[in-house]
């Protein structure tokens, strides 16, 4: 019997890129025997169109940029703040 995908999904706003690193470190201890596990980050900066909320929204994506380098880390799927869902 094959064990159903599971997504793991973090919306941040704000500062609360800085949680990030600690997300990595729980989900690399995570045991799940299955083989499909993805990471959803959504980017929530409520204020995109200010000049805080793009420096918050470019954080973030720069720490995205630097998780997909680490291992043991199941697949991103990062959606920014300006994708249209």
């Amino acid at each position: 019997m094959s064990l159903p995908t599971v997504s793991i999904c973090t919306v941040t706003r704000f500062i609360r890129h800085r949680f990030i690193d600690i997300l990595v470190q729980l989900i690399k201890k995570q045991d799940y025997k299955g083989k499909v596990i993805e990471w959803v980050i959504v980017d929530g900066t409520p204020d995109k169109d200010t000049p805080q909320g793009q420096e918050q929204s470019r954080l973030l994506a720069d720490k995205i940029k630097q998780l997909t380098t680490i291992q043991g880390l199941p697949p991103i799927v990062f959606l920014p703040n300006h994708a249209k869902l």
